[in-house]
């Protein structure tokens, strides 16, 4: 691999354990189910992936460069290339009844947003939540297992992946059209008020630039004047509604 190639990945993200390692997290399906982590709202299968370009931890993308498409890499990460050593002083006491503001009942284990940082609340005592700021996996030591199911060359197919990785709703719903070096993206409806393709977009589109091979790139919403039949027959089902209404009222 080198860095920049696109790519599709299956993972494997275990806890180093004395007594059996434990897995963590997965994309692959069948695995999640028989250790108990599958999660229905989850996305499984193998997931598009920019080599070299830091969205996976730096041993584990370092370990990429070094794979062909078929093989699976295994590498061990300790805490300090990981999350980190946990440090007591994230370990917070947050007033119950800031909770109580927001309308939630925090039980122990929850995963919660306070002023912007996310924590887990490890106990409840005296009106008081404690909570802990550290990353879930501080202190843990991982083992990444990862295989490189393909390497992605057709450049529209380049730019299906990017625009997945970072948005996978309804992925199929862009229409992708290519013009020599210029890629035009016809967006979903769902993008013209979808604030979660607002915070990604500049981001999508610097990737898309930057590893998909094309150098021009447009984001195209289109929109249409509604259609003079619709328009009457919103009008007259107002107006049979209006003339229910008059009808109950003289009743």
């Amino acid at each position: 691999m080198e860095k920049g190639d696109v790519v599709r990945l299956e993972y494997e993200i275990w806890i180093k354990n004395p007594e059996g390692n434990v897995l963590y997290a997965t994309n692959i399906e069948e695995l999640a189910k028989k250790h108990n982590i599958y999660d229905e709202n989850s996305r499984y299968g193998p997931e598009p992936f920019i080599i070299g370009v830091k969205r996976i931890l730096e041993p584990v993308d370092e370990k990429l460069l070094e794979a062909n498409v078929g093989d699976t890499i295994e590498v061990e990460v300790p805490p300090e290339k990981a999350f980190g050593r946990r440090n007591p002083n994230l370990i917070e006491k947050v007033p119950l009844r800031e909770f109580r503001k927001q309308g939630k009942t925090p039980m122990p284990g929850d995963r919660v947003v306070i002023n912007g940082r996310v924590g887990t609340v490890i106990d409840i005592a005296a009106g008081r939540v404690i909570v802990d700021f550290n990353h879930p996996l501080a202190d843990k030591t991982l083992i990444y297992k990862v295989r490189v199911v393909e390497k992605i060359e057709d450049p529209i197919q380049k730019v299906k992946a990017i625009i997945e990785m970072d948005y996978p709703k309804d992925v199929d719903e862009f229409e992708i059209r290519a013009e020599g070096s210029k890629v035009t993206i016809k967006l979903p409806d769902r993008c013209k008020y979808d604030n979660d393709w607002e915070r990604v977009k500049l981001f999508v589109a610097s990737n898309i630039l930057n590893y998909s091979g094309f150098t021009e790139l447009d984001f195209v919403e289109h929109y249409e004047k509604p259609k003079k039949e619709a328009v009457k027959s919103e009008n007259k089902q107002e107006e049979q509604k209006e003339e229910k209404s008059q009808g109950s009222e003289k009743s």
